[in-house]
């Protein structure tokens, strides 16, 4: 599995929509979004960083224009291996 995340920096107005609609990407098990006062963190985990990176390649970057409020800035990105996902 992998796990990508992504700190946003955002304008004055934060965006009220994180995944693109009609953006569901195949492989990708889990997905959350959080406004915190730096801006926008996103992640999620796929099955693998190619399903990852088809979706950045394919999807988002044409999508992420097209969010509601924006996201401005470039991102502080952290990608790895997921190494365990939990319920509580």
């Amino acid at each position: 599995m992998y796990g990508p995340a992504q700190l946003r920096p955002s304008g004055k107005k934060r965006p009220t929509q994180f995944l693109p609609p009609g953006a569901s990407p195949k492989g990708q098990l889990y997905y959350a979004a959080a406004v915190v006062d730096a801006g926008v963190i996103v992640t999620g985990v796929y099955e693998s960083k190619e399903d990852c990176d088809n979706f950045v390649s394919d999807v988002l970057m044409a999508k992420l224009p097209t969010i509601e409020g924006g996201l401005e800035g470039e991102p502080q990105e952290f990608n790895g291996e997921t190494l365990r996902i939990e319920r509580w």
